[in-house]
């Protein structure tokens, strides 16, 4: 992280990060784990990855009961970070990241890359010619995954994918009459808020993006591309493909998008 100049970290080698929660006396676990946060004040935030890059968040104990028991667990391979939006948020791919999270009640959230511009003006590009991977798992409640996510406050968002991009959100059943269980999986996610109604969000794929929600009993949506911006712009190249596929076992809805803008 700085606070004036340019932040950029690159890795060539091996990165794993695993967090497993411990249940706290009122019932509530939580993990976090993120192989690569790099955040930039004012100038550029810039990762860079040819290595592997692996975090593995964990909140898998015994519930206590199904009211008192909520468990968190978030993962993240890579995040980078400009707060004032003068400067860029970018991710260059080109090895392998991965991102799990799983818990057995309550609330598990699994991004393989995420890009932010939290001022009004820095631009986000997120550049993959590698491998890019989301994978979370709940027992009872709710699992979200996003391979690859880009935001800006009005700033252009560019992502460019020429590699692989599986994102995956599984859940067992939901208890009938009591908990529903919610599996929601996104392979590319592009949100240009546009709050001055400038800000466009590109997106080109010329490789593949595998999204897969599942769940043995309970609402399913999955998303292989979606995209907001006051300009979008989203092409599938000759020879590329997004598959997207939204099931359930046993009871419940499954719902796939393969492009959302």
């Amino acid at each position: 992280a700085t606070y004036l100049g340019d932040a950029t970290t690159s890795n060539s080698g091996d990165i794993e990060v695993f967090a497993i929660g411990g249940t706290a006396p009122y019932g509530v676990e939580e993990s976090l784990a993120v192989g690569i946060y790099n955040l930039a004040v004012f100038q550029d935030s810039v990762v860079e990855n040819s290595g592997n890059v692996s975090a593995t968040a964990l909140a898998m104990d015994e519930p206590v009961d199904l009211a008192s028991s909520f468990f968190t667990a978030k993962a993240i391979g890579v995040q980078v970070v400009n707060v004032s939006g003068y400067g860029d948020a970018a991710i260059s791919n080109t090895g392998d990241i991965h991102a799990t999270a799983a818990t057995t009640q309550g609330f598990a959230s699994a991004w393989g890359v995420a890009a932010e511009g939290l001022g009004l003006y820095g631009d986000i590009d997120i550049s993959n010619d590698g491998m890019v991977s989301s994978y979370a798992y709940a027992g009872i409640g709710s699992a979200i995954s996003i391979g690859a996510y880009a935001t800006a406050i009005s700033g252009d968002i560019a992502v460019v994918n020429h590699g692989d991009i599986a994102s995956t959100a599984y859940t067992e059943r939901g208890v009938v009459n009591y908990v529903v269980d919610y599996s929601y999986a996104t392979g590319v996610q592009l949100t240009s808020l546009a709050y001055y109604g400038e800000g466009s969000a590109t997106f080109d794929n010329y490789g593949n993006i595998d999204v897969t929600a599942f769940s043995e009993g309970g609402i399913t949506g999955a998303r292989g591309v979606k995209a907001y911006g006051a300009y979008t712009t989203i092409t599938n190249h000759e020879g590329a493909t997004i598959s997207a596929t939204g099931e359930v076992g046993l009871f419940g809805g499954g719902f796939a998008t393969g492009i959302e803008a």
